[in-house]
């Protein structure tokens, strides 16, 4: 199957808080022929107010300021806490939480020229190419050598990984 290519800039909120139900950070994503997430110096770059996004826009190069306006609402979520929650409690992964939060993760490790042991690498993997497919947590994790305590435990890695090579832009 041939990608379609959007060809767009966008805003993706980042939801870490189990106690809050909005995302607390934001980033900019250019989607041309991959998603990349806008970085500095090997750093993911983050605002914690929609309103402040042009701090990371001004970021980009030359030729992409040109070619994208500045987006100015949110487009996607990232769910981190929900997807951690529905990991450890839920059958299901209905509007696809859990495999967002999973295919984003693997977008900012690669962002910031993370690698992932093969172990690691591979459970998480398996359980996105079973979401892609399937919502059914539980089937996955009855049929799976690899158990749900682990999935959580190698998201909260990735996302410290991500999180210690974050820039809160104020």
């Amino acid at each position: 199957m041939e990608r379609v290519l959007l060809d767009r800039l966008y805003v993706l909120g980042l939801r870490i808080n189990h106690s809050v139900n909005y995302p607390e950070f934001y980033t900019l994503v250019v989607d041309e022929e991959y998603e990349n997430i806008v970085t500095a110096d090997g750093s993911v770059l983050f605002v914690s107010e929609v309103s402040k996004i042009n701090l990371i826009f001004d970021f980009l190069d030359a030729e992409r300021k040109a070619k994208y306006a500045l987006p100015i609402e949110m487009e996607e979520t990232i769910d981190l806490a929900g997807a951690l929650f529905r990991l450890e409690n839920e059958e299901e992964d209905e509007n696809a939480i859990v495999l967002e939060c999973l295919n984003t993760t693997f977008d900012l490790l690669k962002a910031i020229n993370v690698e992932i042991s093969e172990n690691m690498r591979k459970s998480l993997y398996a359980l996105a190419d079973h979401l892609t497919f399937s919502t059914d947590l539980a089937e996955y994790f009855d049929h799976s050598e690899v158990d749900r305590g682990e999935i959580i435990d190698g998201l909260m890695w990735c996302f410290g990984k991500i999180l210690s090579r974050t820039k809160i832009l104020k």
